[in-house]
Formats: C-alpha cells, structure tokens, sequence
C-alpha cells in the first residue's frame, strides 16, 4: 500500500531534522552518515523509534513502522556490505540496492573486451556468409 503524498507542512516538519535530505511526495531520503549512526545505535542496542525520535524525526508523519523498515534495510546493507555499503549511491542499481557488476582488473576488462571482439568478428562473418558477401 502507497503511502498518502505529504503535505506541505509534513515535507517542512522532516526537513527540520539534519538526518533527512529531501523529502520527496512520499518518501524521505535520509543522509549517509544519519544511516551509518543509526545501525551503530542499533547494534548497541537501541530500538529504531529511539534512534528516530533521537535524530529529531517526526516518525507521526513518517509512520510508526518506517523507523523499524529502514533499520532492517540498512542493517541488511551493511551486514552484506559493511559500512561503506550504506556510504554508496544507490539509485540506479538492481534491486538488492547493490551494482550487479563486479568491478573488474584491467585485465579482466581487456579478456572481457577480447572475447566481446571475437563475438563481434564471428557475427560480422555469418552475417557476410548469409547475404552472400563471401
């Protein structure tokens, strides 16, 4: 279920607290380091409604299972990830909030493009054999 749009005077309210950074229709996005502060607090063992109200976030507006949502998300991240995990930029990317793209050596980049370039000179031949070109 989508959550109602806030309105103006909620957007205004969330932004009040340095641990949001924009606040969208519906959503809020919460800045890096407030992420990293946040799943320390929790491992030492504060619940997510403390650490909410703690950072000076309305969680009326937010909603009283948000706090707990975003623990567990971030949580997740950086038991995967470690801390960095929750310092990168994650739009854009597949649905575990990570890169399916391993970050490849300069020499797997180069094997990588190799192969591609064969795969491309084969496709390039049967194309000529199929119109007859050869």
């Amino acid at each position: 279920m989508k959550r109602k749009p806030y309105t103006v005077q909620e957007k205004e309210e969330l932004l009040k607290s340095t641990a949001i950074e924009k606040v969208a229709n519906s959503s809020a996005t919460y800045s890096k380091e407030f992420k990293l502060f946040a799943v320390g607090e929790y491992m030492t063992g504060k619940t997510p409604m403390q650490i909410f109200i703690e950072a000076g976030i309305n969680v009326n507006i937010l909603g009283k299972e948000q706090p707990h949502k975003c623990l567990m998300r971030w949580r997740k991240i950086h038991d995967i990830y470690g801390p960095n995990g929750l310092l990168q930029e994650n739009r854009g990317l597949c649905s575990s909030g990570r890169s399916s793209k391993k970050i490849l050596t300069t020499e797997e980049k180069l094997a990588k493009l190799e192969r591609e370039n064969e795969i491309l000179k084969e496709q390039v031949h049967f194309l000529k054999k199929l119109r007859g070109w050869e």
